[in-house]
């Protein structure tokens, strides 16, 4: 590792200190030793030592912070990740880079691709920076369009039960060419406009560098709502 200064040292420090810190208090909140901890580790397929968790906890590993236990633990904790990285949020003050100080909640959605961190007004985004937001917010487009749909479907199977129980036939499929079609014109048009933002997303993200799930998965368990239709 290269020499870094007293800054950088403390700052790296004081982030695996945090993080340390987080990881106690969230392990005895959830009522585990570090063995039980470690066993947790163990069954997800990465292992981490009762010695190394206890060492992660005390901050002795002289600032090391590894990713893959950072993820493992967070598994094992059932809890996101941010919440050991981040664990001030969402006000608390956090020392995100070794010179620059942010409330924890700006951290969280710098980490998750919200929002830049805080500059210079007359700094001008490079290419690559403005690529890399846009290809985000498709993103999050999708994963919000993803829940629509979701709670559309869920409110249709509330009242497809409510007619099959008295007695009615419903009705709903996806064509060969992938157009869905029921008896109910409110939800087919709805289910149709999404596929086809769909598809324009899935186009743009890939356009933007994104990689687009080429087995279709997302699609059959799209189709997977027409089988399981009363």
């Amino acid at each position: 590792m290269p020499n870094i200064d007293d800054v950088a040292k403390a700052w790296q420090l004081e982030r695996s200190r945090d993080f340390g810190a987080a990881l106690s208090k969230r392990r005895k909140g959830a009522g585990l030793t570090a063995l039980q901890l470690s066993e947790r580790t163990r069954e997800l397929g990465f292992p981490i030592s009762r010695v190394a968790i206890s060492k992660i906890e005390s901050n002795s590993r002289a600032g090391k912070l590894d990713i893959a236990e950072l993820v493992v633990l967070a598994a094992a904790l059932e809890i996101p990740p941010i919440l050991l990285l981040y664990p001030s949020v969402p006000d608390g003050g956090i020392r995100v880079l070794p010179r620059e100080e942010v409330a924890s909640s700006v951290a969280l959605t710098w980490f998750t691709g919200e929002r830049l961190l805080p500059q210079d007004d007359e700094i001008e985004l490079s290419e690559s920076t403005i690529d890399a937001l846009h290809l985000l917010q498709l993103i999050r487009e999708r994963i919000e369009r993803d829940r629509a749909l979701g709670a559309a479907w869920l409110d249709f199977y509330a009242k497809a039960g409510d007619r099959v129980a008295a007695g009615e036939r419903i009705a709903v499929k996806m064509g060969a060419d992938g157009v869905w079609s029921s008896d109910d014109d409110e939800f087919t048009a709805f289910l149709n406009s999404q596929r086809q933002r769909s598809r324009e997303l899935d186009a743009q993200i890939r356009l933007a560098g994104g990689v687009v799930d080429p087995t279709g998965r997302r699609g059959r368990e799209r189709r997977r709502h027409e089988e399981e239709t009363p």
